[in-house]
């Protein structure tokens, strides 16, 4: 089965960075009534806690690794 993801759920963390929830989702998608994320869709920015230096997750596959959901 394949994965989706909604707004808010977490990406994986990495590097030290914490996870973050996803920020961008596309509204007329919806999945139980909360906008599904795609790819290209971003995610709160974090900073890895050792050097606190801010980045961007570009996208919800590939890059950041597994999204995690609290329920399905």
């Amino acid at each position: 089965m394949s994965s989706a993801a909604q707004l808010g759920d977490m990406a994986s963390n990495h590097n030290e960075a914490p996870a973050t929830p996803g920020i961008e989702a596309s509204p007329n998608v919806p999945i139980d009534s909360i906008p599904a994320m795609s790819q290209g869709d971003a995610f709160e920015p974090h900073a890895c806690q050792m050097s606190h230096i801010p980045h961007r997750l570009p996208s919800l596959f590939g890059i950041i690794g597994a999204v995690h959901r609290s329920s399905i």
